[in-house]
């Protein structure tokens, strides 16, 4: 006979998982993926979340399978090997440091891959790394304001040499690049929000994601979702605004399965709200003064396919300053130039699935890329997942920093491991096995195959 749980035994049985430490080591790990933090100091921000993972599994002592550390270990070697090719064969001279600060993010991301699925259910994932991301959101939400109506608390300089950050700073906790795009609505100026990252790119791929999260799995009130939009409406990216209308609409077909009398004024309102904006923001791009930036696209685009075609097997390696003047050596024809309307040739690559790709050659950096796809860290609503993994990384150089390292080292676990004989879902520990994903979201109890506790469905 079953038992049901009460809830403040539900309370006890979680709040290590749930706790402050771990809500930090999650933030710590977002901000490994484009944070300012990591453009002024990425090894003491990627040290920190190693010795945040330490610390909590020498507190929680979860027990790792053997199968984890077999996936692990196999993954590490095929990346130590990988690398070290490329480094043989590129195209000299290369910085052997940074192949070595590369090699130090794939064991570090792999062994937090081990600790969440080793620590963590499926659930558990879901609710810390939503709290994250929404950390994110309220930050940024909070940094719109700031950087729109109170632009003069703005007073710290900030630069890197290295990274070419020219940035002011409110109390090293908000930011705005020194360049940053702004534009009147109504006789308002508004400045594009970037919150904690450097790029108002790399911040919609976090705030779509969370979209995703509360559209489809945790279902969220409609309040924190509408905030969610207002924060990736401030960013002012198109590519924001494109992958938010493809998360939406695939929710609004949804809805109107269920309640077809629903769709116009919902696609009215639509029209309304995010029709000025989106036109506003493609003429601006296409036409007015920021037309460089889709210009920059495009150019990083052609030519680097032509890096690629000519060093097709062995790429020409993996060092990025380096490749700035590889790349320039495949210049374009003058009359390519004269089309884009844009020649400045050594640069370094928004596109990092092409630069990997470019970099690796085709054989390596293809398996590299279907890793990131194979990731086992999110398990509904893949299609939407992988769109917005794919497409967030084309736009913005990302691929190789720590946060999406994660999701190609959790994909090489899986493959190593056997893909057809093991389930993503088997991934996560056992505590609650057997309960479909799927379930999270449905208003009702099931039962914990394993135990004789009945667990309410978390909202």
């Amino acid at each position: 006979m079953d038992i049901t749980v009460e809830r403040s035994f539900i309370k006890r049985k979680t709040r290590v998982y749930e706790s402050l430490p771990h809500i930090i080591l999650f933030v710590v790990w977002v901000m490994n993926g484009g944070s300012m933090f990591s453009v002024l100091n990425r090894i003491a921000l990627l040290l920190l979340l190693l010795f945040g993972i330490i610390l909590l599994t020498a507190y929680n002592h979860p027990r790792i399978p053997s199968k984890y550390l077999w996936g692990y270990f196999l993954s590490v070697l095929f990346i130590v090997f990988s690398v070290g090719l490329v480094y043989l064969f590129s195209i000299k001279p290369q910085e052997l440091d940074k192949y070595i600060y590369i090699m130090l993010e794939f064991i570090i991301q792999g062994f937090f891959c081990v600790y969440i699925f080793s620590a963590l259910t499926y659930e558990m994932f879901v609710t810390l790394f939503c709290k994250a991301l929404q950390f994110i959101r309220w930050h940024a939400l909070i940094s719109a304001v700031f950087i729109s109506f109170l632009p003069f608390l703005f007073t710290t300089k900030l630069s890197n040499s290295v990274s070419g950050l020219d940035a002011k700073s409110f109390l090293y906790l908000f930011y705005v690049k020194s360049d940053q795009y702004s534009f009147s609505i109504l006789g308002f100026n508004f400045i594009r929000n970037q919150g904690l990252f450097w790029e108002p790119g790399v911040l919609q791929f976090y705030l779509n994601l969370l979209l995703i999260f509360q559209l489809y799995i945790v279902k969220s009130k409609k309040l924190s979702k509408f905030l969610t939009i207002v924060a990736l409406i401030t960013t002012y990216s198109t590519t924001a605004y494109i992958i938010m209308i493809v998360v939406m609409f695939s929710a609004l077909v949804e809805r109107v399965r269920k309640k077809p009398v629903s769709l116009i004024p919902i696609l009215l309102i639509s029209i309304g709200v995010f029709y000025p904006l989106f036109k506003s923001n493609v003429e601006t791009k296409f036409q007015g003064d920021r037309q460089n930036s889709s210009m920059v696209r495009l150019y990083d685009f052609i030519q680097q396919l032509f890096v690629i075609k000519s060093n097709f097997f062995k790429g020409v390696g993996l060092d990025d300053i380096r490749y700035q003047v590889i790349r320039a050596k495949f210049g374009m024809s003058q009359y390519y130039q004269s089309i884009l309307g844009y020649n400045d040739l050594e640069r370094g690559s928004s596109n990092s699935i092409l630069f990997l790709v470019a970099a690796m050659g085709v054989p390596l950096g293809g398996m590299w890329i279907y890793a990131y796809i194979k990731q086992g860290f999110i398990l509904q609503k893949k299609g939407l997942v992988t769109f917005l993994l794919l497409v967030g990384v084309m736009v913005e150089p990302l691929l190789l920093k720590p946060f999406f390292v994660t999701f190609i080292m959790s994909g090489m676990i899986i493959i190593f491991i056997g893909s057809k004989k093991l389930h993503n879902s088997s991934m996560w520990r056992k505590d609650f096995s057997g309960v479909s994903p799927s379930t999270f979201t449905r208003k009702k109890k099931y039962t914990l195959p394993n135990t004789r506790e009945t667990l309410p469905t978390s909202n």
